[in-house]
């Protein structure tokens, strides 16, 4: 009997992560109406006071404190402008006697919170003084190396204002060795130093999830890691939710970037060798595995050099393995022998004989008649019964 294979409908469940947002700095908040109207006025009556070219989203104010700073003859004179960036103001001293042309840089200290990176700076012209640039950063735009386990590659980093804020990028379409990442991303953070540092990365060929498969109508859901190498395979114990099988595993692989079930091993019985013996002889059977109690197999009589005509060995799974449950093996076979004696005939009815060569002897009954004394006997030959001898006598 054969035993049929198990069979699981594999349904892969995952929720893989998408690009990564990109790093968004702080929305600084817009100027009040009067401070708009302000502004304009200014702007009206102090021509240095236009539109700042290159500024950031944010350099939210800028005004003149010191009017002085407008030209005179063809020169800036002396002066101080008042900018707010983000949350900090910083006041800035322009010099005087300053000729068209000049720029004038500052470090980007805004109040008590000093920027390690980039500079302000104001030009000089004809009509005054000009503000010019601003590229003030905690942490500066840059591209920055990345060799940790498998995953090596430069990220390119944008510029930040906030000591801890984070970046993450994708990491799709990066490579490790052979394999091309799909999923992740890698974190970066702005360190109170000035600079962008590594933190961590979650770069995956498969990305982390469960897969749903189905024995029968049981049910087993199997958590699946990420895996950063395709190829990567992981064994789950055969638990479903109704039965646990004692025996065996079911395998998930990482394949062209999804988890896939790669086969199993789950069983009540194991394949095993089992030895019988009967008549004397010894067999060995070789067992396969069997995923459900009751599974049967049958076997042919073979026993070492001897091998029965008749018959069969038969084996069931049962709770703790493969069990001989029945053996039929005979050299002849059970059978009905019609035999006459005299005017007389019978019927015997002879049992399997275990050996080739096995005698079996019968009382004298022939229909109604019996006889005093002797026997019917018939020997097992070439596996069948033959009659040898009739010695009835009244």
């Amino acid at each position: 009997m054969a035993v049929l294979p198990l069979v699981l409908a594999a349904t892969a469940l995952f929720e893989p992560l998408g690009a990564a947002a990109p790093l968004t700095q702080p929305v600084r908040p817009p100027l009040s109406p009067a401070a708009e109207a302000a502004a304009a006025a200014r702007a009206e009556d102090d021509e240095c006071l236009g539109p700042l070219p290159g500024a950031s989203d944010d350099v939210v104010a800028l005004q003149l404190v010191t009017a002085a700073a407008k030209a005179r003859d063809e020169q800036c004179q002396e002066g101080s402008f008042q900018m707010t960036f983000g949350e900090d103001a910083g006041t800035f001293a322009v010099p005087g006697n300053t000729d068209a042309g000049t720029l004038v840089h500052f470090p980007c200290k805004f109040g008590d919170t000093m920027f390690p990176h980039g500079q302000l700076t104001f030009e000089c012209r004809a009509d005054g003084w000009h503000y010019k640039s601003l590229n003030c950063s905690m942490c500066p735009a840059t591209s920055l190396p990345v060799a940790t386990g498998s995953l090596t590659g430069s990220f390119d980093l944008p510029s930040s204002l906030k000591v801890g804020e984070k970046a993450e990028l994708t990491c799709k379409g990066m490579r490790a060795g052979q394999d091309v990442y799909r999923y992740g991303v890698v974190s970066f953070g702005c360190q109170k130093d000035g600079g962008w540092a590594f933190e961590e990365e979650n770069c995956a060929v498969c990305w982390h999830g469960h897969m749903s498969l189905t024995y029968g109508d049981d049910l087993g859901v199997f958590p699946l890691p990420l895996a950063t190498v395709d190829g990567e395979e992981i064994e789950h114990p055969c638990e479903f939710k109704r039965e646990k099988f004692p025996y065996g595993s079911v395998k998930f692989a990482c394949r062209a970037g999804e988890w896939t079930y790669a086969g199993d091993t789950c069983a009540v019985c194991v394949a095993t060798n089992l030895t019988v013996e009967h008549g004397g002889h010894r067999g060995t059977y070789e067992l396969p595995r069997a995923s459900g109690t009751g599974t049967k197999m049958q076997k042919p009589c073979a026993f070492g050099g001897t091998t029965y005509q008749w018959g069969a060995v038969d084996f069931e799974c049962r709770e703790g393995g493969w069990v001989v449950f029945n053996d039929t093996c005979a050299a002849c076979a059970m059978t009905k022998f019609r035999v006459t004696h005299g005017e007389d005939e019978g019927m015997f009815e002879l049992p399997r004989a275990a050996t080739d060569g096995e005698v079996h002897d019968e009382a004298c009954v022939f229909g109604e008649k019996s006889y005093a004394s002797g026997v019917v006997r018939f020997a097992c030959e070439a596996g069948k019964w033959n009659l040898k001898t009739v010695t009835c006598a009244a």
